[in-house]
């Protein structure tokens, strides 16, 4: 079985459901562009676009890694971490909860560069 399908499925539900919550928020505000400098649309502008601009590079290397190398089990749990750290990252700037936040952003960076280094490594014979 494909692991990038999934994890890309899995990683498109976090993305939809913030872009939700902050729809939620601006019709509950009555905020419709912008943040209308309240800090509970900021954060969950921020989150939206944080796990955006995390997301969409690593299905990118997720699916040039396992067109590379295969799928494995090792690719599914690193996957796997890889989605539960975004979760952890946003459900902390939402809740703000700076430890979460900062735990699910440190593993999120280290797997994106396990992953990276992974595909060098692959595309270079290396493995």
């Amino acid at each position: 079985m494909l692991v990038t399908p999934l994890i890309a499925a899995l990683l498109l539900l976090h993305l939809t459901l913030l872009s939700c919550f902050v729809s939620y928020l601006r019709i509950t505000l009555r905020i419709s562009f912008g943040d209308g400098e309240n800090r509970d649309m900021f954060r969950a502008i921020r989150a939206h676009a944080n796990a955006l601009e995390h997301a969409l590079p690593f299905i990118v290397l997720l699916l040039l890694l396992e067109m590379r190398a295969g799928a494995s089990e090792q690719l599914w749990w690193l996957s796997g971490g890889f989605v539960a750290a975004r979760v952890l990252h946003s459900l902390g700037v939402l809740n703000r909860i700076h430890r979460v936040r900062q735990i699910g952003a440190t593993v999120s960076v280290l797997l994106e560069l396990v992953f990276a280094i992974w595909l060098l490594r692959a595309c270079l014979g290396c493995c």
